[in-house]
This record gives C-alpha cells, sequence and structure tokens, in this order.
C-alpha cells in the first residue's frame, strides 16, 4: 500500500499543474526510497524519483524550488508557519517526483 502524504489544496493543486515536483518533510528518516508510489491527499499519485537527506537550513535552493517555493527563504517561511517549533538544523527529507500515469480502464 502506498503512503498518504497530506497536502494543502494550494500545494496539491502546484502538483497537478505540474510545478511541485518534491515535498520537503521534517523527518528524522525514511524508508521511501526512488521507485516507491506515494498517494497526495485527494487521490493524486506519484512515484518517487530521489530522496534526499538534509536539515532545514541545508535545502538547496533547487530543492525549495521542486517544491513551489520562489526561494530557500520562502520556503523556510512557510515550514515556520507550519511547523513553529521547527529548529534550523532540525532534519528533513526531501522528496522528489513525478506524477503516476493514470490506470487504464477496462
Amino acid at each position: 500500500m502506498s503512503p498518504l502524504l497530506l497536502l494543502k489544496r494550494h500545494y496539491l493543486q502546484q502538483v497537478r499543474a505540474g510545478t511541485k515536483t518534491a515535498t520537503i518533510r521534517p523527518w528524522k528518516t525514511t524508508t521511501l526510497k526512488p521507485g516507491d508510489r506515494l498517494v497526495f491527499s485527494g487521490g493524486v499519485r506519484a512515484i518517487i524519483t530521489r530522496v534526499v537527506r538534509c536539515t532545514i537550513d541545508t535545502v538547496s535552493a533547487a530543492d525549495c524550488q521542486a517544491d513551489g517555493f520562489a526561494s530557500s527563504r520562502a520556503f523556510r517561511r512557510a515550514m515556520r508557519d507550519i511547523y513553529p517549533q521547527l529548529a534550523d538544523d532540525a532534519p528533513c527529507v526531501v522528496l522528489h517526483f513525478r506524477l503516476a500515469p493514470l490506470p487504464r480502464r477496462t
């Protein structure tokens, strides 16, 4: 069974539009790996293409942009809005993904 990741409506719209191709989670670790499948809220299915482990303050600008943010600063501001107690050196996982093809109807 594919893990379910919750996204706010705005972020889900970005995934559907193809402008959000990663999600950054404040997780210490993960067992997810490239090739694993995800299901986002709303039933949107994706396949993980890359997993990056880092800390909040070392997330790359490219990873922030893949997550739909204009800059690293905008990403950190959004994370603090969602997780007010999050430290700069908190571990996180960047899950890069592509949308999964829709199942064929028979």
